[in-house]
């Protein structure tokens, strides 16, 4: 087995799972960057290089493909051989600008494909089963009325993939370096509809996650007042509002709803 791990806060995206779940993908950073593929049933190992790319992306279609973000702007999509020997690499055009507006490593799935999130709040829709991955879609949360609001957190979305809703963690006073900053608000955004739904006062919340079982119940984090909040949506306005708590011992960063 390798030696080789990404220290890290347990961001979703440094591992992950094949679509029909025999692949383990696991990223490294030592510091260099590469990617663990392994094979669940067997044990078998490829250690894949990828520099420069952080965030594990698996395919929806294709079990023996993943992607990963890169600091150029590209996205670096991995075709792994059946045999599990080698990958095959390719790169996509530049997808988003790293410098400017960066993505966050979070990412939700979609029916068909991938939602990110930039820094910026830009909502960018990717589809990421063909050999090179190319942006469907790019949809801009923040009004000429709300300048200065952006996105913050270390899961700062959820989405509702049925319905086509995203839920945000938005903060104001936006400024370079505020990537991580707590909530004030919840946007939820329609990116199918191409509309800002509603904008609820929820403060303090770092992560989010959408109930598997209730799609109009959210859970975050709020390491502030360090506990877990459950959150109702109104299915007719999507506004959100408190619907209780569980006080947590320590503080946490990623939170999942069981599937």
């Amino acid at each position: 087995m390798s030696t080789h791990r990404a220290q890290a806060l347990p961001y979703r995206s440094l591992f992950q799972r094949s679509s029909d779940g025999n692949l383990l993908l696991i990223q490294n950073a030592t510091p260099a960057t590469s990617v663990s593929v392994v094979d669940i049933s067997s044990k078998q190992e490829l250690e894949v290089p990828a520099p420069g790319c952080y965030g594990l992306y698996p395919a929806l279609a294709t079990p023996l493909r993943f992607s990963t973000l890169c600091g150029d702007g590209t996205v670096g999509t991995y075709t792994v051989a059946a045999d599990l020997k080698s990958a095959a690499r390719k790169a996509s055009a530049k997808l988003f600008d790293a410098s400017t507006d960066p993505l966050f490593t979070h990412a939700e799935r979609d029916q068909d494909g991938y939602v990110f999130l930039s820094f910026k709040g830009k909502l960018i829709r990717m589809a990421l089963d063909g050999e090179t991955a190319n942006v469907t879609e790019k949809l801009d949360l923040v009004p000429a009325d709300a300048t200065g609001w952006a996105p913050g957190g270390y899961q700062p979305f959820a989405v509702d993939a049925k319905a086509g809703i995203a839920y945000i963690l938005m903060h104001s006073g936006d400024t370079d370096g505020a990537h991580k900053n707590p909530s004030n608000e919840i946007w939820a955004y329609d990116f199918r509809g191409k509309r800002l739904l509603a904008r609820s006062p929820i403060a303090n919340l770092t992560s989010l996650t959408l109930s598997a079982a209730d799609p109009n119940m959210l859970f975050g984090i709020n390491p502030v007042d360090l506990k877990i909040e459950r959150l109702s949506v109104d299915p007719a306005s999507r506004r959100v509002s408190p619907g209780g708590e569980i006080k947590l011992g320590e503080t946490a960063a990623l939170i999942e709803a069981p599937r």
